[in-house]
């Protein structure tokens, strides 16, 4: 308080109410946590308040500096920003929309909606249509013409994987273009929507002194694949270099862990299995192999520090029961030909095969009888 007196008797800043945010609250330590919350417990904000920002698994513990405790709906209000975000109609894509349409009205852009400014590429948007219609005629000859809803869900789980299937080994990296995709690679994070977005505007700058009214699906394409190669690049390299406390084997085993999921990842899209583009994933056997488990979270702990790896909280397949399941950057897909954009379904990974993935650079094992003929044994990275 002593502070923001001192500061509020400069004139300007008389009337002034400071708000101070906090970022990645469950990343602070004990000490942190307990001062953070007796400030929160001061009875008079007048002058000042917190918007404090925290995952919801680890979040961090109410208790103060004196012992004493912070309550929901007395001392804070909890607003939920962790929302789906794998189509138009949820709450995710409508804000990042706004975002971006605001935007653009402040460069001159008034009218002109996030869809325009990325158009998708022409020759993607044809190939999807035509899978739908392939996966349409699939169900309707399996579930018959009357089953909307089944026909509906089967075109949804495999027309983007049919397009993905039919490529050519030797094809050039699909398209990464339009609003859709852009909001996809996010991973549902407001920095993550952004920050191609930058890099695409500087671009189409670059080449266009005259002003820009959209952005090229080629350079769209062109920056994606390029931030998707910078991520793997700081993997490769080793977080080690980036991160406290982050050993030099850690490091390669978190570039191991991902290199072996993203195998997995492809190994599914080509499939015939019920789920080919689920991208999220759960931990199973935790209590089977609990030294492993621990040394598991340890790993995806560091890597969440950087935003590799996100967690949410889910229902689990026990009624009544919640769980944690795992959401790796989708800014890893572009790069390696992958699909960033998902479904609602996520992988039951064993502890065992997590470990051997990370630890022994063992692939995780999919299914004999979902596998396919194609060859996906070689390194991802490989040409």
């Amino acid at each position: 308080m002593p502070f923001f007196t001192l500061i509020r008797k400069i004139s300007l800043l008389q009337s002034s109410h400071f708000l101070i945010m906090i970022d990645d609250a469950h990343d602070m330590n004990k000490y942190q946590i307990q001062t953070l919350n007796s400030w929160i417990a001061y009875r008079d904000h007048s002058i000042f308040s917190f918007k404090v920002a925290t995952a919801k698994v680890n979040r961090p513990v109410f208790i103060t500096s004196t012992g004493g405790s912070i309550l929901e709906g007395h001392d804070f209000i909890t607003v939920d920003m962790e929302r789906a975000y794998q189509n138009e109609e949820t709450d995710f894509f409508k804000l990042a929309k706004k975002i971006i349409e605001r935007r653009l009205e402040n460069i001159g852009l008034k009218g002109v909606t996030a869809e325009e400014f990325f158009p998708v590429n022409e020759s993607f948007s044809k190939d999807i249509e035509k899978y739908k219609a392939i996966a349409k005629q699939q169900a309707e000859e399996k579930y018959g013409t009357n089953a909307t809803k089944s026909v509906q869900d089967y075109i949804y789980k495999y027309h983007r994987a049919m397009y993905f299937r039919e490529r050519s080994a030797k094809a050039n990296k699909p398209p990464y273009s339009g609003f859709e995709t852009i909001v996809d690679i996010s991973t549902g994070i407001v920095r993550n929507l952004l920050d191609p977005c930058y890099w695409m505007f500087d671009n189409a700058l670059n080449n266009n002194k005259d002003g820009i009214t959209q952005i090229s699906p080629k350079i769209q394409t062109q920056i994606i694949v390029e931030r998707s190669q910078r991520m793997w690049d700081v993997l490769r390299n080793g977080l080690d270099k980036i991160i406290d406390n982050c050993t030099i084997e850690q490091g390669k085993q978190i570039f191991q862990l991902f290199e072996n999921l993203m195998i997995l990842f492809s190994k599914r899209l080509v499939s015939d299995i019920s789920e080919p583009r689920a991208i999220v994933f759960s931990i199973s056997q935790k209590d089977t192999h609990p030294e492993l488990y621990k040394e598991i979270i340890a790993l995806i702990d560091l890597a969440r520090k950087v935003q590799f790896i996100y967690t949410r909280i889910g229902n689990a397949k026990d009624k009544g029961k919640q769980e944690i399941y795992y959401v790796p950057n989708r800014l890893l897909f572009p790069s390696l030909g992958l699909d960033p954009h998902g479904q609602y379904s996520r992988v039951s990974l064993k502890v065992s095969d997590i470990w051997n993935a990370a630890v022994n650079n063992k692939q995780f094992p999919i299914n004999e009888e979902t596998s396919t003929s194609i060859n996906l044994q070689k390194n991802l990275f490989d040409e």
